[in-house]
């Protein structure tokens, strides 16, 4: 089997799964991007990831796109991304449909409010109804995208719930003892990202023993810090610039609870980072990430936007106290579920099931497989 993926960049997040699926055997990968990373993404400490076991082909020509479809497409499965902004992927896609090669989409919901994406469902569905016969599958990223393809054509028996997933540290996680609980958050200082609805929902809190670290940098930086020390509560909220990432994730394992408030999120792989370190997470419901905390020993959802809803979810979460380590171990354990081998074997089933007279059963997405208790395990 060969599988080419169309992204537009090298996202350490898609790393795991499309690696893991390469080691499979029989198994051929290709991922083809427009660049190997932004320049914004690097300003985020982001680095062009290492891919082994994959072909990877950077802004290939039309005639390079023309190969890359032409080769195999009987044994060929293509996966899309952002085929109406990609120019390289929508061409390859439209070539694709002339071809015998399961075809594949790999996508978030809409962001609300941009004008792009509030003429996105009537474009969608015109889309669906001119090409979703060809298009075998629809890996949707998180829930919202799930009811999105669904609302605009697809049938449900053709979308399959999915995410971003990135590596897990090679140790487990410890926490310093003793001290407040800490809470961090660690993303863009942006409006979407609700970091001032965190702010409020702390302010309301005085009365509890805690401290938050924010990492991250953006346009909203200087407005939360004077609504940090507007609300009295500066003197508890640090604010960290951003930085490579190995620190960034060593400020992660070392927290107690960490937050992900944001108005929208297509996923959110913050979240995936904090639980792979043994951290529970509290996170909107308009998170597609927040498929992941569906119990309450792995964090909690608040509503979308609302203040009070995040400071009564973080009242409980601080009231219990700091984390103990054998709650950070069963987290940790548990996300073995949502690391590269079983993602991309996920995904390898989704595949099998979609071929045409396929005998298979409807594969389960691991992290709603996976049993709320597992065994222990020394190191990963």
């Amino acid at each position: 089997m060969r599988v080419v993926f169309w992204q537009n960049i090298l996202s350490f997040y898609q790393v795991p799964h499309i690696t893991a699926l390469a080691a499979f055997p029989g198994t051929e990968v290709v991922w083809v991007v427009q660049q190997a990373i932004t320049p914004d993404r690097v300003a985020q400490g982001w680095k062009v990831p290492d891919v082994p076991g994959v072909e990877v082909v950077v802004a290939p020509d039309d005639a390079a796109v023309q190969c890359l479809v032409s080769e195999r497409p009987a044994d060929s499965v293509h996966i899309f991304s952002g085929i109406h902004q990609d120019p390289i992927a929508r061409k390859a896609f439209y070539q694709c449909v002339k071809t015998p090669a399961q075809i594949g989409l790999l996508n978030e919901p809409p962001f609300p409010g941009r004008l792009r994406d509030l003429v996105s469902p009537p474009f969608h569905r015109v889309h669906r109804l001119l090409h979703g016969r060809h298009v075998d599958f629809v890996l949707a990223i998180g829930h919202m995208a799930v009811d999105f393809y669904q609302s605009v054509g697809y049938s449900q028996s053709a979308v399959f719930p999915y995410g971003y997933f990135p590596s897990a540290p090679a140790e487990p996680s410890a926490k310093p003892s003793g001290g407040p609980v800490q809470i961090l958050y660690l993303g863009q200082l942006v409006e979407r990202k609700g970091v001032d609805i965190l702010l409020d929902a702390l302010g309301a809190l005085q009365d509890l023993d805690w401290a938050a670290t924010l990492l991250g940098g953006g346009d909203q930086k200087d407005a939360l810090a004077a609504q940090a020390n507007t609300l009295g509560i500066g003197g508890r909220v640090t604010f960290h610039a951003p930085m490579e990432n190995a620190l960034a994730m060593q400020k992660v394992a070392a927290s107690d609870l960490f937050v992900l408030p944001s108005r929208h999120d297509g996923w959110g792989v913050v979240v995936n980072e904090a639980l792979l370190r043994g951290v529970p997470v509290v996170c909107s419901d308009r998170c597609g990430a927040s498929d992941l905390i569906r119990e309450p020993w792995r964090g909690e959802t608040f509503k979308s936007g609302s203040a009070p809803s995040l400071a009564s979810v973080l009242r409980r979460r601080i009231t219990a106290g700091k984390q103990s380590p054998e709650a950070g171990h069963r987290i940790q354990e548990w996300s073995r579920c949502i690391e590269g081998p079983s993602v991309a074997a996920y995904l390898r089933d989704v595949i099998a099931y979609t071929k045409p007279k396929a005998q298979t059963a409807r594969p389960v997405p691991p992290w709603e497989a996976a049993p709320a208790a597992v065994p222990e395990r020394s190191a990963r």
